[in-house]
């Protein structure tokens, strides 16, 4: 064969695989074995084919139980592509048993959720035991209880259970808080009436967070660098505590509340430095 031959079967070859690979989309990201690799998209839904538990349909993307049903439609899917697909919602994602409607945790087969008697018996103080009952009402699961609102609380043990909390008001004469690092969801967290927390490092790096009220704080000992961190924190407020001076909260881009009540606080020159 002769080189111009071979070139041109080279080329021919080249621009084969080229427009068949173009008829394709491809997507970067996880292939198999865990690796990064260029994959296949066969149905242009934005999701790679070795991800997609519909590969060829793109009216849907996950069957958390591979049960050929998917869990929910993709994003975009009006009703005249969910008709044409054929296919049916999964009714319970995750196969345990429990409709989705009554699972707290829909696509983990191992746990339906904490019922409200097993969170309640981890809880070490009465008092408070009685509280987190009367605020968990009619809720079947622990994870459903969103608001508390509690007076002298001398231990918060157990309160890890109670995952699904946003806001919890508090009076306490415990200084213990790390209960506080297991709520993820938590939004606001009123303390008053008591000590201040032993150490707010439970709370570090809490983005959900937007509401931070504290009681009995001194400056001697208040750890501005974990506070430094609640980075969407918009109201931060300190009532009967010893701040003599402002602390340097520049760094709450979000922060556009800022009360002191009985702090004794005499120089606020960094007020000047706060976005808001």
């Amino acid at each position: 064969m002769s080189y111009v031959c071979r070139l041109t079967w080279f080329l021919m070859l080249f621009c084969s695989s080229s427009l068949l690979l173009a008829q394709e989309p491809l997507m970067w990201g996880e292939g198999r074995w865990g690796l990064n690799a260029w994959s296949q998209d066969s149905d242009y839904d934005g999701v790679a084919d070795p991800r997609d538990a519909f590969p060829l349909d793109a009216a849907a993307s996950v069957d958390t139980d591979g049960d050929g049903m998917p869990d929910e439609w993709n994003l975009g899917c009006d009703v005249a592509c969910q008709d044409a697909s054929g296919l049916v919602l999964d009714d319970d994602d995750d196969n345990d048993g429990a409709l989705d409607v009554d699972d707290y945790l829909p696509k983990d087969a191992s746990k339906v959720g904490t019922p409200i008697a097993d969170a309640l018996s981890g809880i070490v103080d009465p008092d408070f035991e009685a509280c987190l009952t009367h605020w968990a009402g009619d809720s079947v699961y622990a994870e459903q209880v969103t608001f508390i609102d509690c007076r002298g609380v001398n231990d918060l043990s157990g309160l890890r259970a109670f995952s699904g909390l946003e806001e919890v008001n508090i009076d306490n004469n415990t200084t213990d808080f790390s209960e506080l690092g297991y709520l993820t969801n938590l939004r606001v967290l009123h303390q008053d009436n008591g000590p201040a927390p032993a150490t707010l490092e439970p709370l570090r790096g809490n983005l959900n967070l937007v509401f931070l009220q504290l009681q009995g704080v001194d400056s001697s000992s208040f750890e501005v660098d974990v506070v430094n961190t609640l980075l969407n924190l918009e109201y931060l407020g300190f009532n009967y505590s010893n701040i003599p001076v402002l602390p340097d909260f520049s760094a709450l881009t979000s922060l556009n509340h800022l009360n002191l009540y009985r702090t004794g606080t005499q120089n606020i020159d960094t007020v000047a430095l706060l976005p808001n």
